[in-house]
């Protein structure tokens, strides 16, 4: 089952109170600018430019005692990711980036001393601001060049960051080699990703073009077809996977008075952040009703 990615996954709720109504308005206002200013900062952007969709009346989102983190794990550029870690929760947010102009964007992390192929870069939208220097305006213009510095997946191509082919490094990175992750054992077919399956290493020769960057959040795919060791990971051989599976056995802290207790539910079913899922509590046999709040987090209601 594939996860479906809504444009924000909290509880929705009705709220009759004034001043519940001010706290959402302030914190949906607080919210707008925190994913506006990621935004800005990861694709290049005026923070003016992000339009964030948190315009329902009927959001509730809950309350949040420390900083969020917001982050952009698909490569669709319209999803960011808010995480919260007291109280523990996470929501996707549906953006749209205005303004956008065509640019020579990199498909994935290359190496300092990397030298530059056609298929390393691909042409699409991207956003207004060129802090790190002049965009490239013809590809040809840096093709064969090394690159000055470690680049990640999705930045700009700017003439700043090619040396000329002459003073390019043998030593700093070999050509024709990007990085990537490369399995360490084999994953089944269903099974959801982690970091400890992979270690992050350079390929030598031809690279995939769909491979997986090194800050992806592997846990949220699972492998559609066998991976075994010493392949590359790529987009073609994952799919989004629920946060929570059926039959996951997962532990939860429940505050009863001045006790707290420890206790163990079994998931009835699949369920995707925000989801309220039907779970078994292992000890008792009970069937209860819970929400996800993150890839192999419960919350009991």
């Amino acid at each position: 089952m594939k996860m479906q990615v809504v444009a924000v996954s909290f509880i929705f709720l009705m709220t009759g109170f004034a001043n519940a109504r001010d706290a959402q308005v302030q914190l949906k206002e607080d919210i707008l600018l925190q994913v506006q200013d990621a935004a800005a900062k990861h694709f290049m952007v005026e923070a003016s430019s992000v339009e964030v969709n948190l315009g329902d009346r009927r959001l509730v989102i809950p309350q949040c005692s420390q900083a969020m983190a917001v982050t952009f794990p698909f490569d669709d550029r319209s999803t960011s990711k808010i995480v919260c870690l007291e109280p523990k929760w996470t929501g996707y947010v549906q953006i749209k980036l205005q303004r956008e102009q065509p640019a020579f964007l990199f498909q994935r992390e290359l190496p300092k001393g990397y030298v530059l192929t056609r298929g390393d870069v691909i042409r699409r939208l991207a956003g207004t601001i060129d802090d790190d220097g002049t965009r490239v305006v013809s590809i040809s213009d840096v093709l064969n060049k090394p690159l000055l510095k470690d680049v990640t997946s999705g930045t700009v191509l700017v003439y700043e960051q090619f040396a000329d082919e002459s003073d390019r490094d043998e030593t700093a990175a070999p050509i024709a080699s990007a990085a990537g992750w490369i399995a360490k054992t084999t994953i089944t077919r269903g099974a959801r990703l982690s970091a400890q399956q992979f270690d992050w290493q350079l390929i030598p020769g031809r690279v995939p073009t769909d491979t997986i960057p090194k800050n992806a959040d592997l846990a949220i795919f699972e492998a559609n077809r066998h991976i075994m060791p010493g392949e590359t990971l790529r987009r073609s051989v994952i799919q989004l996977a629920p946060a929570v599976r059926k039959g996951d056995q997962i532990k939860v802290i429940v505050q009863r008075g001045v006790l707290t207790v420890a206790t163990t539910l079994i998931a009835l079913e699949d369920g995707n952040v925000a989801d309220n899922i039907l779970v078994v509590n292992q000890e008792s046999g009970r069937e209860l009703r819970a929400i996800v709040t993150d890839v192999g987090t419960l919350e009991l209601l």
